[in-house]
């Protein structure tokens, strides 16, 4: 579908595909690819000619429209997104313009401290409303999924709503374990995707594929610790007991990493509440696992009758026997919005450190067109 460029912030369209107040259609645009992960990444790249009808208008603070399709059921909705510019560049005679999501707007602001704890999501995220400075959101953001999820969180540090929703050490995503995403001026709270069928293999989906594995950054034992003041206003440094922390059953040789707990505890933990934090951490993440790199060459458009989407379990197959099958998340994408064709995955574990990334995925799907 051919995006769709309008003036300034745009607050007033159908988002199945007509635009109430556009300037235009970009119909000589020479590519429009948007990208998308669970880590909060949503942009847009479009290519268009320097001398094009509407050079002048692509410019900072206006709104491309484009097509960004959500699988729902056994189809895919069709659903036009809001992308703000902020940065053009010009090589060639070619321009390369870049937007980010109206949701962006919530890295306009700042989070004033907040001396009450939150017990709860929702009441996290009431919270931050509460304390925020600077964001001009009234009216534009709705809550479409809010999951009970009970747990404290503390708003101590001075950061944007956008840190606070997907920050990578202290976040909402982070202490609640849950997914963040937008359409349009909805936002959801969840786990987002499911399971499928979907599978990518060799002869359907799969274009290419290597594997490395690396260990380079690998540990198994933690030095956890906690840094700040006692109630005397003196500086203090907490550490477990035992200071150094390894998974059961122990891993040798031992390689041990400190990691600070600081951000997890208002004020000074005993060392049994910092071990059991550690620990869980520790468990969790897992970090004695080589870190594994999947790349594949990937094509796959609106119209297979394998729907995925963002979020969603997928089966990989490196060969058409059963020797090399995966369980994989797809964590991120890159959707060709003109071509309306999925030109890019990122397949991951849930756990940190493991990545599977698509390579070349453009290229197989041009070829695949041809």
């Amino acid at each position: 579908m051919i995006p769709i460029l309008c003036e300034g912030r745009l607050t007033d369209y159908n988002r199945t595909g007509s635009v109430n107040s556009g300037i235009g259609r970009l119909d000589q645009a020479l590519s429009c690819v948007i990208t998308e992960d669970l880590a909060g990444v949503y942009e847009l790249e479009i290519t268009y000619p320097a001398d094009g009808r509407y050079a002048r208008e692509l410019k900072k603070g206006n709104t491309i429209a484009a097509l960004r399709p959500y699988a729902n059921g056994n189809v895919y909705t069709r659903w036009l997104e809001p992308f703000e510019i902020y940065k053009i560049s010009i090589d060639n005679g070619i321009m390369t313009v870049n937007a980010h999501h109206l949701s962006y707007m919530f890295a306009d602001s700042v989070i004033e401290p907040y001396s009450n704890v939150a017990s709860s999501l929702s009441q996290a995220y009431q919270f931050l409303g509460w304390r925020t400075l600077g964001l001009d959101a009234d009216g534009y953001w709705s809550i479409e999924l809010m999951p009970t999820v009970q747990g404290e969180f503390r708003i101590e540090s001075i950061k944007s709503f956008r840190e606070y929703l997907y920050d990578d050490t202290y976040s909402l995503r982070k202490i609640y374990n849950v997914d963040i995403w937008f359409r349009e001026y909805d936002i959801y709270f969840g786990t987002r995707g499911e399971d499928r069928g979907a599978e990518i293999r060799p002869g359907k989906n799969l274009a290419d594929w290597s594997i490395k594995n690396d260990a380079s950054e690998a540990y198994n034992a933690i030095v956890p610790y906690w840094q700040g003041q006692n109630d005397s206003g003196f500086d203090i440094t907490v550490f477990a007991n035992p200071k150094v922390v390894k998974p059961t059953p122990e891993i040798t040789p031992t390689i041990a990493r400190a990691i600070d707990f600081s951000s997890y505890f208002e004020t000074a933990p005993t060392q049994s509440a910092l071990t059991t934090t550690a620990t869980n951490y520790l468990n969790t993440l897992q970090p004695w696992e080589p870190y594994k790199h999947i790349e594949v060459g990937f094509y796959h458009d609106t119209a297979d009758a394998d729907l995925i989407d963002l979020g969603d379990t997928v089966t990989v197959y490196l060969d058409n026997l059963e020797n090399h099958r995966e369980k994989m998340r797809i964590v991120s994408v890159k959707y060709d919005s003109i071509m309306e064709k999925f030109v890019e995955i990122e397949l991951g574990d849930p756990r940190e450190g493991y990545a599977v990334t698509s390579s070349d995925g453009l290229q197989a799907t041009r070829k695949n067109m041809a």
